[in-house]
C-alpha cells in the first residue's frame, strides 16, 4: 500500500521501519526466552502494530483525498458548459494547472487541492 501510494501522491508519511530489528529480537527469543524479554517483545510488537495502523490509516486518506480530487475535477470540467470567451482562456489555464498537478506523478497533494479548489472558484464566479 505505502509503495503504491508513494507512487502517486508524495509526501507520504514513512512506514514504520522496526519490524526487522523486531524480528531479530524474536529471533533470540527462540533460543533463550526469558518473562522480561517476551513482554518487551510483546509490548513493541503492540508498539510497531498501532504506527502501521495509524500510518495505514493515512494512506488511506491520502489516496482518497487525491482520487477525489481527481473526480471533482472532471465532474466540475465536463459539467461547466463554458461558453468560449476570454474568461475560457483563464479557466482553461486553471483546468491544465489543476489537471497536470494531478496527473504528473507524483502528485504534490496540497498544490493540487489548491489548484482545483481554484478553478471550481473561478467556474462558479463565471455562471
Amino acid at each position: 500500500e505505502h509503495r503504491r501510494v508513494a507512487r502517486l501522491v508524495a509526501p507520504v508519511p514513512d512506514w514504520p521501519d522496526d519490524g526487522p530489528a523486531l524480528q531479530l529480537q524474536i529471533r533470540d527469543l527462540r533460543r533463550n526466552p526469558t518473562l522480561h524479554d517476551l513482554e518487551e517483545c510483546e509490548s513493541r510488537t503492540r508498539e510497531l502494530l498501532h504506527k502501521s495502523t495509524e500510518t495505514h490509516r493515512e494512506l488511506e486518506r491520502i489516496h482518497d483525498e487525491y482520487r477525489s480530487l481527481k473526480s471533482l475535477l472532471r465532474a466540475y470540467h465536463l459539467g461547466s458548459g463554458v461558453e468560449r470567451s476570454e474568461h475560457d482562456r483563464i479557466l482553461a489555464e486553471l483546468y491544465m494547472r489543476a489537471h497536470h498537478l494531478l496527473f504528473d506523478l507524483p502528485c504534490d497533494l496540497a498544490a493540487a487541492r489548491e489548484a482545483v479548489d481554484r478553478y471550481i472558484r473561478a467556474l462558479k464566479e463565471n455562471r
